[in-house]
């Protein structure tokens, strides 16, 4: 399952990293803001477990903030949790607070790129 999902993942960033060399010579906002949604319903439509879907989003985040990072978009704006996710199965907002609460998760690479 996991190799399926990193390949599936690996092919898709090598496409977005070519197409965001296209994209450096044009105008770029200064902020960029994300709300994720739909993490838990990719995966229960492909038969995982929805933290299998919170995972693949942290995934993604890691190489969104990458990509701002390196297209120097200053200010990037993730909204991850809202009050609503707090009517979810324990386990599951306990996934997604330990998630997005590990120094290796999402923060340690916008850290790093210096994206304030």
């Amino acid at each position: 399952m996991w190799k399926k999902i990193l390949q599936f993942n690996t092919d898709k960033m090598a496409n977005q990293e070519q197409k965001s060399e296209k994209i450096i010579d044009t105008y770029l906002p200064l902020h960029v803001a994300i709300i994720m949604d739909g993490n838990g319903r990719w995966a229960k439509k492909r038969g995982y477990p929805r933290t299998v879907g919170h995972q693949q989003g942290v995934l993604a985040m890691k190489e969104i903030v990458k990509a701002a990072a390196r297209l120097g978009i200053a200010h990037l704006t993730v909204y991850a949790f809202s009050t609503e996710n707090w009517r979810r199965p324990e386990t599951e907002v306990n996934f997604l607070i330990e998630k997005w609460s590990q120094p290796d998760s999402y923060r340690a690479d916008y850290d790093s790129q210096c994206i304030q």
